[in-house]
């Protein structure tokens, strides 16, 4: 395969060439120039052009990339451990979120005050998460024990 113009590697790609400028701007792609200044991509580019793209879809940004981009493996796998706690800690903040969602759409109590895990929930009761933990309607953890919050104004849940 011969090389790819700019118009070629976003098709391929389905990157809009100016993104792929700018990525060579900040060092994550190096095309070879023609005698007219025309950017020349390898065919390999499309390949990096991929994972640039599947790394930002796992929340890393521009400048996380280009920094991986240049470290050694041992620190590209510390970074990803690093990345890779903080998605567990935002999918728990997730799971918690469903689970009182869940639990309020068929909770029977008209105010938020008058349930146990509603309450502990909008405390952000837990140990460790600051999070409340809800299993079948019941409150797990030290939220259980928190004070009442009393809801002042807003819809009775």
């Amino acid at each position: 395969m011969t090389s790819l113009t700019i118009g070629q590697l976003g098709e391929q790609t389905g990157e809009a060439p100016h993104v792929l400028r700018h990525w060579e701007e900040v060092g994550l792609l190096h095309p070879a120039r023609t005698p007219s200044g025309h950017r020349r991509y390898a065919p390999g580019t499309v390949a990096a052009v991929r994972t640039v793209r599947r790394l930002q879809r796992v929340g890393l940004s521009l400048a996380d990339i280009v920094a991986l981009h240049r470290s050694t493996k041992a620190d590209r796998r510390a970074r990803f451990a690093a990345h890779r706690s903080r998605l567990m800690a935002d999918r728990e903040a997730i799971d918690d979120a469903l689970g009182f969602l869940e639990h309020t759409m068929d909770c029977v109590h008209p105010v938020i005050d008058d349930c146990a895990a509603c309450r502990a929930f909008a405390a952000g009761g837990d140990t460790g998460s600051g999070r409340a933990t809800l299993v079948a309607g019941q409150v797990t953890g030290d939220a259980a024990a928190r004070s009442a919050v009393t809801v002042s104004s807003g819809p009775a849940w």
